[in-house]
């Protein structure tokens, strides 16, 4: 096997074998972190001290430049030349010898004699300069967010969650399944989609008569029909699962036109689908279950530091009223170590209702002037939990009373399951009778919701049954276009189940970040497409 490549030396190789670089030159490249001095400038002593970081660990390298200790003239005025410029943010290749540290918190440094191709920033320009930023402030820079620690960590520990993503499902024999971005269908049937045009110049070059102003019908003609940016690869990977294959899995892009501008939304972000056959309910939640452990566990396994440094700076804008007493890796922890609550939405109902006649629960009245909803929440939020949304039988759950179980009653994850069939999403199987509440018909649906965040899986037991699917498709409208679909009930039919788990949502849980938009390299959102 062809191994031509060799990646250039890292810090991380250093420290993790100190031992076998001590005495050796070597040549390493990075950006520092910080400058520290050290002597007398003007008896020709000065010592800079300076951390190296390349991106490959959590700690740096410290260099050290002692010009004292250059023989080589030309070595030295050159060396001198780079330390007049010397500062945070330079960046460059560093050639020197690996020396035992003095300093206990670091096993050895790089005394610096030779740099090579350095790079300097100029501060007044440099809109990263010279102070600690929030991550909202930095969604103006994402070409640049990655010079600062916290965007580092947070994409390290996605890198780190995807490659989790697939070990899990490859090691219990599923396979990984490409399925399109571009579509006919709206898996969800919200209408939330993007609808994919070709541009003038390319309709121009299918149809030589077309014009400047086109008409919106024109756009169809590429395809046949217009088509949208995928909301999901649920449909399609059901055709494979249910056709032969048994246990799929995809993990890619997918597109909602979702106006939403909360700090869970995005109009593109990631999502995880398996699809497994001749499963049950209760089955698809222990795969859910294990799934969100196995990543956690990775997490917490690996990126100690890195999870502690996030959440120290999260508290440093933070008051300290708000501080939550537990760590933010000890809330990991029980979520790995403890099993997952699981109650039927009638049951959540329940609890909602209790807890209401028991004023735990207040409801914020309507038409409140802005002035007497800041003095309601004044005087409630400390002793009972406000719902801007009265919570019964037949509404979707919204965020607020998701966090609530999760925050309040349970204090740990929960699946939720036998959703009503009005609320869900065609596809899902009507569950038995007994399930039913008042003449009302339930689904074999389940979300799982996480503390501090709400839902981050959502899933069902796929309707097998070809008559009571197509009669749902009926009543929807949904059966012309979606006649192919229904082949899979025609043609080899068997239960299968799955779930979606919105990758974004899931680093958000992982590293404790607080806004879905600082957990993805470039954001995409209602009114923002930056780079």
């Amino acid at each position: 096997m062809s191994n031509k490549f060799i990646k250039p030396l890292r810090v991380k190789d250093l420290l993790d074998n100190p031992d076998n670089y001590i005495d050796k030159t070597i040549t390493i490249g990075g950006w520092i972190q910080s400058v520290r001095t050290q002597g007398s400038k003007t008896q020709d002593k000065l010592i800079y001290f300076c951390p190296l970081s390349d991106g490959s660990s959590y700690k740096t390298l410290q260099l050290v430049f002692d010009t004292s200790k250059i023989e080589e003239p030309e070595a030295k005025e050159s060396l001198e030349i780079f330390l007049k410029k010397l500062g945070s943010h330079v960046s460059g290749s560093f050639k020197g010898v690996i020396v035992k540290s003095p300093a206990t918190e670091q096993p050895i440094e790089l005394l610096v004699y030779q740099v090579f191709d350095p790079q300097f920033v100029d501060y007044d320009k440099y809109p990263l300069s010279g102070k600690k930023f929030t991550l909202e402030y930095l969604r103006q820079y994402p070409h640049l967010k990655s010079a600062v620690r916290a965007p580092q960590y947070i994409q390290r520990i996605r890198s780190q969650l995807a490659y989790e993503v697939h070990k899990f499902f490859q090691e219990r024999d599923f396979s990984y399944l490409h399925t399109p971005l571009i579509t006919d269908s709206d898996c969800e049937g919200g209408g939330e989609t993007f609808q994919v045009v070709p541009s003038s110049q390319a309709l121009k070059q299918i149809h030589q008569d077309a014009v400047e102003t086109i008409d919106k019908d024109v756009y169809s003609k590429f395809f046949g029909q217009p088509v949208y940016l995928t909301v999901s690869g649920q449909l399609q990977g059901e055709t494979y699962a249910t056709q032969g294959m048994s246990a799929i899995y995809t993990f890619g892009p997918t597109f909602r036109a979702d106006p939403s501008m909360t700090t869970r939304h995005l109009a593109e972000f990631w999502m995880i689908e398996p699809e497994v056959a001749f499963v049950k309910l209760s089955q698809m939640m222990d795969l859910a279950e294990d799934f969100v452990k196995h990543l956690l566990t990775s997490v917490i396994s690996k990126y100690q530091d890195e999870l502690n440094f996030l959440e120290n700076s999260r508290q440093e804008h933070q008051e300290k009223d708000n501080q939550d007493t537990l760590s933010h890796i000890d809330k990991l922890k029980n979520i790995v170590e403890k099993d997952f609550v699981r109650i039927r939405y009638t049951e959540a109902i329940d609890i909602f209702e209790k807890d209401l006649q028991e004023h735990k629960i207040r409801i914020l009245p309507e038409n409140l002037s802005p002035e007497d909803t800041k003095q309601f929440y004044k005087k409630h939020q400390k002793k009972q939990t406000i719902f801007k949304t009265k919570p019964y039988w037949g509404i979707d759950l919204s965020s607020e009373h998701e966090k609530y179980l999760t925050d309040k009653v349970f204090c740990c994850p929960v699946f939720i399951t036998h959703y009503p069939k009005k609320i869900k999403a065609f596809y899902m199987r009507q569950a038995p009778s007994e399930f039913d509440y008042q003449g009302e018909p339930t689904v074999e649906a389940y979300d799982l919701l996480v503390p501090n965040i709400g839902e981050l899986i959502g899933g069902s037991i796929r309707e097998e049954r070809l008559d009571i699917l197509q009669a749902t498709m009926d009543k929807l409208g949904l059966t012309e276009q979606l006649d192919w679909y229904l082949d899979t009930r025609r043609f080899r039919s068997v239960p299968h189940g799955g779930f979606g788990l919105g990758f974004e949502r899931m680093v958000m849980l992982a590293t404790g970040t607080e806004s879905i938009r600082d957990v993805i390299p470039y954001p995409r959102y209602l009114g923002h497409c930056k780079t």
